[in-house]
């Protein structure tokens, strides 16, 4: 994730220095599709931290609901900004005219890096129903939730540099697959729900961590890809407490070293340390 270097005046004690910061990069892209026979779609703007576009992009379909899995993207390319504050582009070639049509369906809107839902014109356009339901086998433990909790941090790389982006990681089998940090938290989730998608790492039988809060766009997202369970170091709102017992989603947040809070299914929690 790329970062850049600013001179700032930090105060500290009353007494002012000169140095040199490391401040998360914010840059927009815009993802378009492509239908097989050449013709172009804007689909949407975001913006985002700089890198690992595709996943982003193919994680950003699949919540829409637009694709199922990797085998709908056939192609992509990808342009990079001519200058600074314009647009890198990502164009994804679909698998058929039939989806690259109920594609065109979706108005096309700007995310910003703040809030997955930013801009939608009508509240029906918010929320989009799994095709296929959430499992509900998978169960864990005190201690894994506190090696989870753990292990997040020390991975967030650029956090550690910068201070400034959310992270998303993906446990599956008591192991992390993948983490990817972004400045705004749904692209976090979008990056980390695409790498596993890209590289065929199945998710319905993981579970999602979140370095901050936990909004409905994200418990929705988590459910389009069929995550059992959500930890979260903050607070969900009530729309994601609803939303995440209606999917069969466990979902816990305001994760510390000695608590935490589950808001749905406790019996999937077991007491083990």
């Amino acid at each position: 994730m790329k970062t850049q270097s600013f001179p700032i005046t930090k105060q500290g004690h009353g007494i002012f220095n000169c140095q040199e910061d490391s401040i998360a990069v914010e840059q927009p892209l815009a993802i378009k599709i492509t239908s097989p026979a050449a013709q172009e779609y804007p689909l949407a703007i975001t913006l985002r931290s700089p890198g690992d576009d595709y996943f982003l992009a193919l994680g950003y379909l699949i919540a829409e609901g637009i694709i199922e899995s990797r085998d709908d993207i056939i192609a992509y390319s990808q342009l990079k900004a001519s200058c600074s504050g314009k647009a890198a582009t990502i164009n994804l070639t679909m698998k058929s005219e039939q989806l690259f049509l109920k594609a065109q369906q979706e108005r096309r809107h700007l995310v910003s890096s703040a809030c997955g839902a930013c801009s939608k014109t009508n509240v029906d356009s918010l929320f989009i129903t799994p095709k296929l339901p959430v499992l509900q086998n998978l169960r864990i433990s005190i201690g894994q939730i506190r090696e989870f909790s753990a292990m997040m941090p020390r991975e967030q790389k650029a956090f550690l540099q910068t201070g400034g982006v959310h992270g998303a990681g993906f446990f599956e089998n008591g192991r992390l697959t993948a983490l990817y940090e972004d400045i705004g938290r749904h692209n976090a989730v979008d990056k980390t729900l695409g790498y596993c998608a890209a590289m065929g790492h199945s998710t319905d039988s993981g579970l999602l961590f979140l370095s901050g809060r936990a909004g409905f766009e994200l418990v929705q997202k988590a459910a389009m890809s069929r995550v059992q369970m959500i930890i979260a170091v903050g607070s969900p709102s009530s729309l994601a407490i609803n939303m995440a017992k209606q999917y069969g989603i466990t979902l816990i947040g305001f994760v510390k070293k000695s608590s935490f809070n589950i808001y749905t299914y406790p019996e999937r929690v077991s007491q083990q340390g």
